[in-house]
């Protein structure tokens, strides 16, 4: 859990509605800084709060409210605005998508840096028309939809920074906003609390009103869900959070060609781990995990329509935990101690994402399930390196008839081996 207390929180359209509400549940919740970021000057009796002058649509004025926040961990990006609309006018979708979808773009964009630091979270308070639209407001639907999508990718390329994001659906809420709206609508304040309470649970989707929590156990368990965690899985060792762009990342000469869902394309190369060692995972399922695989189907002729099969090669392995942090510089120093960044942990060629999972136990209750090979051809000095690094042997090192084996776990319970085989083997 993660709480808001000795926090600094920034929140876009702080002014009214739900903004002013989240502004005033977080000081509650004992904040130590909250930037309200509004359009026209703010003024507020507690001293921990800061006003930012930020139109989400004016690019220099988010360039100056970057430079003037030195640190933050918790991003909302609250900043809306709904017009009612037919789709005749392109220009309502137009300044829809600015706010809503652009708005939100360009804030996350240039925050990162803060946000990487603190290893902090974004909040991207979007509306159940996300799902699916209202009639009376297609442009704000459609904004909204694009926004949803926005943050689920968001969370995956910025997973690797240790940066959480979510998504709040909000209900119909009893604001200026929704005033002609005529359905029950929850207040401002109890959809700041539940919004609070999901970013301090660690909640990646969040249904913050009676209305919306009705979508909650069949948004979260559906196989749309399910379909994003697991393009979530094939993304990263393709999109590295480095490359994603803004706020301190590598810029656009470093970025690999976007890759289609569902495929996979191995970068040309790679930094090599500290000691030769060639990862080639057995047959099994890690637990509740998924691995990544790089599939090339052969070029065939254009006079023919059978496509050639080809064989999937590994390029990457998932491991679902709820300490990535730990996990992660885990494996930095037992097996790649000079790898650097938050990205995937390449070995050898081999890439080990490591992502934090609410699907997960805190331990491995079924560690012989899957077990990571390690084929290493100088024992010694992986052995050596090991050891330095403090890792819990399950077995001794012990010669086979088919080679020599060590048997160790990380801190979650997983299995791994390394194998030196014999030539005979």
């Amino acid at each position: 859990m993660t709480a808001t207390t000795d926090r600094i929180v920034l929140i876009t359209g702080a002014n009214r509605g739900i903004g002013r509400a989240l502004l005033e549940e977080a000081l509650r919740r004992g904040a130590r800084r909250v930037y309200a970021g509004t359009r026209e000057p703010l003024g507020h009796p507690d001293e921990r709060v800061t006003p930012l002058l930020l139109d989400v649509t004016d690019a220099a004025q988010i360039e100056r409210a970057a430079r003037s926040v030195p640190s933050l961990d918790v991003l909302v990006n609250n900043a809306g605005t709904a017009l009612y609309d037919d789709l005749g006018d392109r220009a309502a979708i137009e300044d829809q998508l600015a706010v809503n979808l652009f708005g939100a773009h360009g804030v996350t964009q240039a925050f990162l840096p803060q946000l990487t630091r603190s290893r902090g979270a974004v909040v991207n308070n979007l509306s159940m028309t996300a799902f699916a639209p209202l009639p009376m407001v297609p442009a704000y639907s459609i904004s909204k939809a694009a926004a949803f999508s926005l943050t689920q990718s968001q969370r995956a390329l910025l997973a690797g920074r240790g940066i959480r994001v979510h998504a709040v659906f909000t209900g119909p809420t009893d604001t200026d906003m929704s005033r002609a709206f005529d359905a029950p609508k929850a207040s401002p304040e109890s959809v700041a609390r539940a919004v609070f309470d999901g970013v301090e649970n660690e909640e990646e989707d969040i249904f913050p009103d009676p209305t919306s929590q009705t979508m909650a156990a069949g948004w979260r368990s559906g196989p749309a869900k399910a379909l994003e965690r697991e393009y979530a899985a094939v993304g990263p060792p393709h999109a590295r959070p480095a490359g994603f762009g803004g706020g301190g990342g590598r810029g656009p000469a470093h970025r690999r060609p976007p890759v289609p869902p569902g495929t996979g394309t191995r970068p040309a190369s790679r930094r090599a781990a500290p000691v030769p060692v060639r990862a080639r995972p057995r047959s099994g399922r890690s637990r509740p995990a998924a691995s990544t695989y790089d599939i090339r189907p052969r070029r065939h002729p254009r006079t023919t329509r059978r496509l050639e099969m080809t064989t999937p090669r590994p390029g990457s392995i998932l491991l679902g935990t709820t300490r990535p942090a730990e996990l992660r510089d885990w494996y930095r120093r037992a097996l790649a101690p000079d790898h650097r960044g938050e990205g995937p942990i390449d070995l050898g060629g081999f890439l080990l994402v490591i992502e934090e999972r609410d699907d997960v136990a805190p331990g491995n209750g079924e560690p012989g399930r899957m077990i990571l090979n390690f084929h290493v051809d100088d024992f010694d000095a992986v052995e050596a390196q090991l050891r330095a690094a403090g890792v819990d042997w399950l077995v001794p090192v012990a010669d086979r008839p088919s080679g020599r084996f060590g048997t160790f776990a990380d801190p979650d319970g997983n299995t791994l081996q390394i194998i030196r085989f014999t030539r005979s083997a």
